[in-house]
């Protein structure tokens, strides 16, 4: 049998309504009932055993159930719910009890009444509600009377002596009762078995612990701080069991304390693992940085060498551009010493003349005006004398030949067209030159500027090789280009000098021809 939910109304010290869930108390598994004297502790059993078998150990009849503390208005009842024999049921009962009158004053009986319904496929159906009857069905469900109930189920307060004191009949009958078809003389030896078995389980339990308190003796010892013998007696279990409960708590303790000081040394692990990354990082900078230094030196002494190499390569340009015009002024200087080689020889020409051979330079013009005098006089005495002019004439040839090579030492001759060319082309040489020099200074100041305007992002720098140009030069200076100076040069060292020495090398040729005439 198994309870299920009870509620009591009037009866015993409960004036009102109590209510109690067995379910909720089973699923602590074994469950007290407790309280003070008079609290009403026994009334709950008497309350089981009135449902079941309308009567209650400490009664004769039924009527004395009902409680003193009740108002007249309340019915008393009593409802159980139970599972008998697989089957749950709800029973009723309701004791004889007085009650107000429905007319006029004063109380009448109201007689006792059973009601016992089962559950059945989802609801509750009523199997009777009369009360021998009801009585008859719960005690052939129930398998017992009240009195064997009493004894063995419920055992009041005092009753269980009787049942000890029964004669052996008594008891086998009340135990053929509760378990009918068995053989008891077979149960008994069972049971004398079973003892045995357990008695032996025990000592083999006894034992083990003993055998568990030995192991941990090293640990006792340790915990009790050297006494003689740290185990307890293990004769007695509620000693063994303090003791046992102590050392968990001590053993707790000094876990907790190394737990402590684990977490502490973690900690501080954890701030050394931390500082050592930090150093490890700071050794890493460091050495990052040493790299850093060792490429900027090395790009230090890279633009310095690239510095000393641009000035060789501007003065190897300078010296390419100096070169070119030393050997045009040289050239020019040769040309200009056989121009006056060949004037000196026209001089020495002239010196051996015997016409004006004694004349001065400055005084060939009135030479050369009393020689035509003479060729007048000449032609006028041959118009005269055709014998006389006819010897004149090869004089007169001779002195015109004369004459026209007087006329080559002025201005107009030959010699003095070709000084006046080489003059000429001399100025021209110098004014071409300080014009290409005077460029090439300009772009020398400018040439950060003129650098500036090839610059490329991110392309290298022709100077330093830097991809980067944070602060190009600007070309506001910037007046001359390459072309410029390339011009400039080319009209120095050959343009003008080559067409000086094309008047000189004609003017010379005329001379020549002037003179085989």
């Amino acid at each position: 049998m198994k309870l299920h939910r009870l509620e009591i109304t009037a009866m015993g010290p409960y004036a009102g309504r109590v209510e109690i869930d067995f379910d909720r108390l089973d699923e602590a598994g074994v469950y007290l009932l407790t309280g003070p004297t008079g609290s009403g502790k026994t009334t709950i059993l008497d309350a089981i055993s009135y449902a079941l078998f309308a009567q209650v150990p400490r009664a004769a009849k039924g009527a004395e159930v009902v409680s003193d503390h009740r108002d007249l208005t309340t019915t008393p009842r009593v409802e159980l719910e139970a599972t008998v024999g697989g089957e749950r049921l709800r029973i009723v009962r309701v004791p004889e009890h007085e009650r107000p009158k429905a007319k006029g004053e004063g109380t009448t009986t109201e007689k006792q009444a059973l009601t016992v319904e089962a559950h059945q496929a989802g609801e509750w159906r009523s199997l009777t509600g009369n009360w021998s009857e009801g009585n008859v069905e719960l005690e052939n469900r129930v398998g017992m009377n009240a009195d064997q109930f009493s004894q063995v189920v419920m055992l009041p307060q005092g009753e269980f002596a009787r049942f000890l004191k029964a004669s052996v009949r008594e008891r086998q009958e009340l135990l053929e009762r509760l378990f009918p078809g068995t053989d008891l003389a077979w149960l008994e030896q069972w049971l004398k078995h079973r003892a045995e078995a357990d008695r032996k389980a025990r000592e083999a339990k006894t034992r083990e612990i003993e055998d568990c308190f030995v192991a941990v003796r090293p640990i006792a010892a340790a915990v009790t701080e050297g006494e003689e013998d740290p185990l307890p007696n293990l004769a007695e279990a509620g000693p063994a069991l303090a003791w046992v409960e102590q050392i968990r708590l001590t053993l707790e303790a000094i876990h907790a304390e190394r737990a402590e000081a684990l977490a502490v040394a973690t900690a501080a692990a954890d701030a050394a693992a931390t500082e050592l990354r930090r150093l490890r990082d700071r050794v890493e900078l460091v050495r990052r940085r040493g790299e850093a230094e060792a490429r900027r030196a090395g790009l230090v002494e890279r633009s310095e060498l690239r510095r000393k190499i641009g000035l060789e390569i501007e003065a190897a340009e300078k010296a390419a551009g100096v070169l070119a015009l030393v050997r045009t002024a040289e050239q020019q200087r040769g040309a200009a010493d056989r121009a006056a080689a060949e004037r000196d020889r026209l001089e020495g020409q002239l010196g051996t003349n015997h016409l004006i051979g004694d004349t001065a330079p400055e005084d060939r013009a009135a030479r050369e005006q009393e020689l035509r005098d003479e060729l007048n006089t000449i032609h006028n005495f041959e118009r005269d004398d055709l014998p006389d002019r006819r010897r004149l004439a090869a004089r007169t040839t001779h002195l015109e030949a004369e004459l026209k090579q007087l006329g080559e030492d002025g201005p107009e001759s030959p010699v003095g067209r070709a000084a006046t060319a080489l003059a000429g082309a001399e100025s021209l040489a110098d004014g071409a030159k300080r014009k290409w020099l005077e460029i090439r200074e300009a772009r020398n100041r400018s040439m950060a500027a003129e650098l500036a305007m090839n610059l490329k992002e991110g392309e290298p720098c022709a100077v330093c090789g830097s991809t980067e140009h944070p602060s190009p030069a600007h070309g506001d200076l910037l007046q001359f280009t390459a072309e410029d100076e390339k011009r400039a040069e080319r009209e120095a060292t050959g343009t003008e000098a080559a067409a000086a020495g094309a008047r000189l090398k004609s003017a010379t040729t005329e001379a020549s021809g002037d003179l085989n005439c």
